[in-house]
C-alpha cells in the first residue's frame, strides 16, 4: 500500500498560491535535507529531493528554520508504519516559497 505524507496548505504563505494541501508520495523521496540544491547548508530553506523521473526536488523556502522543516518531514515519512497518510507537523512554521527543479 502506498504512504503519502501531507503538508497543510495553512503551513504556506499566501504569496506562494499554494491553496490545496501538498501531498508526496513516501516512496518517491529520497532525502530531506536543509538547504537548497544551489546552496546546501541553506538555513533559510529544505529540500525534498525525488528518486526517479519527472521533478528531482522541491525546494521550500522560509524567513528561517530550514532545519525545523526538514526535522518535520523526516519525522512523517517515519512517523506511522504502514499507515497510508502522515501529516508534515510544521506548527507556527511558514512555507514563503516553493520551487519544483
Amino acid at each position: 500500500m502506498a504512504k503519502f505524507i501531507k503538508i497543510k496548505k495553512e503551513n504556506f504563505d499566501a504569496a506562494t498560491n499554494i491553496t490545496a494541501d501538498v501531498v508526496v508520495g513516501a516512496d518517491t523521496v529520497a532525502a530531506v535535507v536543509k538547504g537548497t540544491v544551489a546552496s546546501p547548508g541553506n538555513s533559510d530553506a529544505a529540500t525534498i529531493y525525488f528518486a526517479g523521473g519527472g521533478s528531482t526536488s522541491m525546494e521550500l523556502g522560509l524567513s528561517a528554520k530550514g532545519v525545523d522543516i526538514a526535522t518535520a518531514v523526516n519525522n512523517a515519512l517515519t512517523a506511522n508504519p504502514g499507515g497510508v497518510l502522515s501529516i508534515v507537523q510544521l506548527g507556527d512554521l511558514e512555507i514563503a516559497s516553493v520551487t519544483l527543479a
